[in-house]
């Protein structure tokens, strides 16, 4: 492939050969009957995975596939997972297939439907990728069924937080001086 490239300045023009790069080669992984969905920077798959009657989100890393369950049905599905590993998806929360968006960390899998409700978010709800921050993008209904685009923002802590959390620190610091100088 080759390209040109004008440098007036100089009254010149270059001509420049871009490579393509040799066919890569890959080893290919069964992950059994489901979906892969994503992967991160540090090779954690995850997706869906089960039978016909029961299909529960997984993290696949190391050669080792952990199901990360439901919110109480059946089915759920890891859609993204971030640099920290923190799993965003969607989950039955009965057996109607009525489902709400999730967040897994830690092997703790959280409902984040009650932090739509206050944007009038009431139905079904589904996370669909989450940031190295933490925020949490997704799809979501409202009580008259119209679907509506959400993003959920990690808070940053507030100043007085910090001021407190600075001078608690400085507090600290003094008091052990103090021990170390005997005083």
């Amino acid at each position: 492939m080759k390209s040109r490239v004008l440098l007036p300045s100089l009254g010149l023009t270059a001509l420049a050969i871009t490579t393509i790069p040799a066919q890569a080669q890959y080893t290919a992984y069964d992950l059994g009957y489901g979906l892969a969905r994503a992967i991160n920077s540090f090779g954690t798959v995850v997706g869906s995975s089960g039978s016909l009657e029961s299909h529960h989100a997984f993290s696949y890393s190391g050669g080792v596939m952990t199901s990360i369950g439901t919110l109480g049905g059946a089915y759920s599905l890891a859609n993204a997972v971030n640099s920290s590993g923190v799993i965003v998806g969607n989950a039955d929360y009965n057996n109607n297939g009525d489902h709400h968006a999730f967040r897994y960390s830690d092997g703790v899998m959280t409902d984040l439907a009650p932090y739509l409700v206050p944007i009038g978010l009431t139905g079904l709800s589904e996370a669909l990728d989450i940031n190295d921050r933490g925020d949490i993008v997704g799809v979501a209904y409202d009580a008259q069924g119209m679907q509506h685009a959400f993003l959920l923002v990690v808070p940053e802590p507030s100043s007085a937080a910090l001021s407190l959390l600075g001078a608690t620190t400085l507090l600290l610091r003094r008091r052990f001086a103090r021990r170390l100088s005997g005083r």
